[in-house]
C-alpha cells in the first residue's frame, strides 16, 4: 500500500514540476517588460504590464508604464490618462510618470496642463533618459499648439 502512495506522489510531482517553472514571478516578468519597454517595444510590454498591474493594481511603476504602452499602442489616447493620473497622484511615482503623462496629455490637446507635467518632470530627470532631451521641445510644441488651437476659435 505505502508503494502505491509513493509511486503517486512521485508521479504528481514530475506531472506538475513542468507546470510550476512555467509561472514567472512578478520579479521576472517586471525586469522583462521593463526591458521591453526600454526597447521601445511596447505591444510586447503592453502584456506584460497588464499581467502585472493585475497582481499589484496600486502601483505607480505599473500603472504608469502601462499607460504609457497603451499610449503607443491604442488609438484611443484619452483612455491611458487615468492610469498616469493615478500614477503621478502617488508620491512615490518616478519621475518619467509625469513626461509620459504631459505626452498623453499634449496628444489630447490639453496642452496647459501637459506643460505643468512636462515641467514637474524636468527638475527630477534623468539626464539618461531620452526624454529628458526631448522635454523643452514637448513644451514648445504645446505653446505652439496652444497658439494654432485659439486660431480655429
Amino acid at each position: 500500500m505505502k508503494v502505491y502512495q509513493y509511486i503517486t506522489i512521485l508521479l504528481l510531482c514530475l506531472l506538475t514540476s513542468p507546470y510550476l517553472k512555467a509561472q514567472e514571478s512578478e520579479e521576472d516578468l517586471n525586469k522583462k517588460a521593463l526591458e521591453l519597454f526600454e526597447q521601445e517595444d511596447f505591444e510586447a510590454a503592453f502584456k506584460i504590464y497588464s499581467t502585472l498591474l493585475s497582481i499589484e493594481m496600486q502601483s505607480p511603476e505599473y500603472n504608469f508604464r502601462f499607460g504609457a504602452c497603451q499610449l503607443f499602442t491604442s488609438q484611443d489616447k484619452e483612455e491611458p490618462l487615468k492610469y498616469f493620473k493615478f500614477a503621478v497622484d502617488n508620491p512615490s511615482a518616478p519621475p518619467l510618470a509625469h513626461f509620459y503623462y504631459g505626452l498623453g496629455l499634449h496628444l489630447n490637446y490639453q496642452f496647459d496642463k501637459a506643460i505643468k507635467e512636462y515641467k514637474k518632470y524636468q527638475p527630477n530627470a534623468n539626464k539618461k533618459e531620452k526624454e529628458s532631451a526631448l522635454v523643452d521641445h514637448h513644451i514648445e510644441q504645446c505653446e505652439n499648439g496652444k497658439t494654432l488651437v485659439s486660431s480655429f476659435t
